[in-house]
């Protein structure tokens, strides 16, 4: 699963990777790399969408951090972003689910008002490599 509890963006992919080879016995453990492409050039307040293997994730900044989240609202496993309208809420301080308007901290992902309040969406790893931008996939 490529879910992390991780709340800081990775700055060096092979820190991390030598981590996770020092966590996993079997030393084995290596991730997948996706581009985000022109991250660091995402407005604040903006957010878009990145397909990585089978799954979607919305990509977003706040205070000059890339937070990803996998595009599933954790009370229907729908996308947040089924309609045109922007994911980030007007004063863009939270993602916003369009089926039921549930609001979530962009940078924790908890549910702080809504059907599913309290829960939380599930947070991909972001690392940095040579200025770009990447979500880390085991």
């Amino acid at each position: 699963m490529y879910v992390t509890s991780q709340t800081h963006l990775i700055t060096n992919i092979d820190a991390l990777t030598k981590q996770r080879q020092h966590d996993n016995k079997s030393g084995n453990h290596v991730f997948k790399k996706y581009l985000i492409p022109n991250a660091q050039n995402l407005p604040e307040g903006t957010a878009f969408t990145v397909e990585a293997e089978k799954y979607s994730f919305l990509v977003t900044k706040q205070q000059g951090r890339i937070f990803a989240y996998e595009n599933l609202c954790p009370h229907q496993n729908k996308p947040l972003n089924w309609s045109t309208d922007s994911v980030i809420d007007d004063e863009g301080d939270y993602l916003k689910c369009h089926h039921h308007g549930a609001l979530f901290s962009i940078t924790d992902g908890t549910c702080i008002t809504g059907p599913c309040q309290g829960r939380h969406l599930r947070k991909a790893t972001v690392g940095m490599e040579k200025g770009d931008c990447y979500l880390l996939l085991p």
